[in-house]
């Protein structure tokens, strides 16, 4: 991925978090994930699980099934993006310059919190929680990993009123996604 990419990936990323959550109080009810039903999403590169009661959203210009898209969760304030390159990245680059942007415009003065495994796979990874748009307390997390051919980074993001009804379905997507 050549230089310019990248930063265009990086704006992509940083307009996409603050235009999903911008505007959206947290949500009061619960989503009980035992009574959830599973979809899975199998694409010619990956494979993943969801909870019905989140939705793919495909109104963003750059909507790719197989590249680029994003999930809205079930309190519908939360937010999971995947990036699917066909070719091997660099992870630590990658996880510095979403944590610097995420730092600048989503969670002003976050702690952050490195971790290096996402499910099955071993990359870089960061946690940061601090309050979101300056507004209220909640976590994003970006996980990098790179393979010969087929690399993620995915970013995710909740409020921490919506851990309960968010957490789940995260944890479901972390546990079902596999490379293909």
């Amino acid at each position: 991925m050549n230089h310019r990419h990248f930063h265009f990936l990086l704006l992509l990323i940083s307009f996409f978090t603050l235009a999903c959550n911008s505007s959206q109080p947290p949500a009061d009810k619960a989503v009980s994930p035992v009574a959830e039903k599973e979809v899975v999403l199998e694409r010619p590169h990956y494979k993943m699980n969801y909870y019905t009661s989140w939705t793919i959203d495909s109104t963003d210009t750059d909507y790719d099934i197989d590249s680029f898209f994003s999930l809205n969760t079930a309190s519908n304030n939360g937010t999971i993006c995947f990036f699917i390159f066909n070719e091997a990245v660099d992870e630590q680059t990658h996880l510095d310059a979403q944590i610097q942007a995420h730092l600048e415009k989503v969670i002003k003065h976050g702690e952050v919190t490195k971790f290096d495994s996402w499910g099955k796979y071993k990359g870089h990874g960061a946690l940061i929680r601090g309050k979101i748009l300056g507004a209220l307390k909640g976590e994003v997390c970006i996980f990098v990993h790179s393979g010969d051919s087929c690399s993620f980074l995915n970013v995710s993001q909740y409020y921490n009123s919506d851990r309960e009804t968010d957490l789940p379905g995260l944890k479901l997507i972390e546990k079902s996604f596999t490379l293909k």
